[in-house]
């Protein structure tokens, strides 16, 4: 009879702390305490999901208990009878408890009658405890007492992804190890291992896409290959990912962002209707882009050393992501990844209108340096009314003229107060440094209306010259609630702040209206409904 298939994750499940992977001061820490026979009667694994905290609780109980030698070790032989039943789960004194089904106090209580009991074989009886967060407060509160004084046979091993839920009182009474995500580097270099002994082709730029798809989880990572393997055989192409997940290769986002770099919208379009065609999902590929566009600046401003990016990426791939992040300034790939991350969130406002809103978002980015930042705008205009101001100031009276006078030429009208610099000291500054800190559109809106004076008890906004979407910004009662506390605490107790409403000058754009639902409406109309979203006003954020 042909044995059961073993996924992945299992057949190649760590079975020595030297196997764990990425986990080095984890595995050291509890290898030192085997030699010198300091094992902790609790321990608290906590970290993400699939890097290997139940794996290490199973390696700890088979050196606690491995039978080659006549005390723990810090290699377990594989061999002996309590290390064959600890692997497969199967050894009477080793117990594995999942928190998420047994969480209450009758449980707990069972589980502290039990430990005052002998182990049946081996040297040790060790309970560990998966997802432990998940117990009540009452089920905590039967196992204080048991969890700081146990019998000298028994060791505790809790393991938990929300170590903020576990109580002060379990934690004081635990060594405390905590596991990190896995590197992309080391995800791949264990995936090219695993792949060599399985005889599976895969190449390099396909298993750095799975590394980067498992986020930071090995056993995430090993379940993607296997589903991987299954789907398209044992030669997978990068193409197969594309169509399994939703997701785009890496190349395939270096050279949609050539095309973006170049300006060439036709391209673009063309470039993502062929990702959507090969099953590309809209909010995998927004996020996939910001990823690139994050990689794309931190080689930018750090070189082909920047951190998290050269152990990731091979030397070709990295030589291509140093080329193509040359060709934008560091302030154009953060509006970039804003105006992405901008998009993500309209998904969910339109889910009809998915792919228009993802394909006007990457448009967006093909602007080039027509998209300044708002900071930069703010900065022409102040440089714009102080060189007005100069002139009026210098100007000097030319000589009589007879006959009727010229007509006077029309002042020109006063721009909109300039934002507040960095380290300004002014009052109004500290409040829109008060709003910045929870809105920073909301503090550009409320630096474009300062007050015309600052004195007195009522400070009058006039938000009648600001655009919609910076109005609402402004007339937001938890934005207008920070401005006034920190108005008040600039300007005093009394300090309150008013909105000017007066009607709009003549000539300026009117705010655009509610567009009513689309019901049938063609293609191209969705799609125009969806620029004129995005470059209407700002966007409101706190939504």
């Amino acid at each position: 009879m042909k044995a059961p298939y073993l996924v992945l994750a299992r057949k190649y499940r760590p079975k020595a702390l030297g196997d764990l992977v990425g986990q080095a001061s984890v595995a050291e820490s509890l290898r030192n305490a085997l030699k010198e026979g300091r094992v902790a009667h609790a321990y608290l694994f906590a970290g993400p999901r699939g890097v290997g905290k139940t794996s290490t609780a199973r390696i700890l109980a088979r050196a606690l208990n491995c039978a080659a030698g006549s005390g723990p070790t810090t290699e377990p032989c594989g061999r002996c009878d309590p290390c064959r039943e600890i692997e497969a789960g199967g050894d009477a004194d080793v117990l594995e408890m999942d928190a998420a089904s047994h969480r209450g106090i009758d449980d707990a209580r069972a589980l502290r009658d039990a430990v005052s009991f002998r182990p049946l074989r081996d040297r040790h009886r060790v309970y560990v405890v998966d997802e432990c967060h998940m117990l009540t407060n009452e089920a905590w509160n039967a196992l204080l007492k048991t969890l700081e004084e146990p019998p000298g046979h028994v060791r505790f091993v809790f393991a938990t992804t929300a170590l903020e839920k576990v109580p002060e009182t379990i934690r004081s009474r635990c060594q405390v190890f905590e596991f990190r995500r896995i590197g992309e580097a080391e995800i791949a270099a264990r995936l090219r291992r695993i792949c060599e002994q399985e005889k599976f082709e895969v190449g390099e730029d396909l298993l750095a896409s799975i590394a980067g798809a498992s986020r930071g989880g090995m056993r995430d990572a090993l379940s993607l290959l296997d589903q991987l393997v299954s789907f398209a055989g044992p030669r997978p192409a990068p193409e197969h990912l594309v169509e399994l997940l939703g997701a785009s290769e890496r190349g395939g986002l270096l050279a949609l962002f050539e095309e973006i770099a170049a300006g060439d919208r036709a391209k673009v379009l063309r470039g993502l209707d062929d990702l959507f065609r090969r099953g590309a999902d809209e909010e995998t590929l927004l996020d996939q882009a910001v990823g690139h566009l994050h990689r794309l600046l931190l080689v930018r401003l750090c070189g082909k050393e920047a951190p998290g990016v050269g152990e990731s990426e091979t030397p070709e791939r990295l030589e291509a992501l140093s080329r193509q992040a040359a060709r934008f300034s560091p302030e154009r790939l953060e509006e970039m990844a804003q105006a992405l991350l901008a998009a993500r969130w309209r998904l969910r406002d339109a889910p009809a209108l998915r792919r228009a809103v993802a394909e006007v978002g990457f448009l967006r980015l093909c602007r080039g340096e027509e998209y300044l930042p708002v900071g930069a705008i703010l900065e022409r205009l102040e440089a714009l009314e102080r060189s007005l101001a100069s002139g009026r100031a210098t100007a000097a009276p030319g000589p009589a003229a007879t006959g009727p006078p010229a007509p006077r030429p029309a002042e020109p009208k006063a721009l909109a107060p300039s934002p507040p610099r960095p380290g300004a000291t002014d009052p109004w500054s500290r409040v829109v440094e008060a709003v910045r800190r929870r809105s920073p559109l909301a503090a550009e809106s409320f630096a474009r209306c300062r007050p015309a004076s600052l004195e007195g008890p009522v400070l009058r906004l006039p938000v009648a010259k600001l655009r919609e979407g910076e109005r609402r910004l402004v007339e937001d009662a938890r934005n207008l609630a920070a401005a006034e506390a920190e108005a008040r605490s600039a300007l005093g107790p009394g300090t309150r702040l008013e909105l000017e409403t007066a009607p709009a000058e003549e000539g300026r754009r009117p705010a655009p209206r509610a567009a009513p639902p689309v019901r049938g409406a063609s293609a191209d109309h969705a799609a125009a409904e969806v620029a004129r979203q995005f470059d209407g006003d700002v966007l409101e954020e706190g939504r």
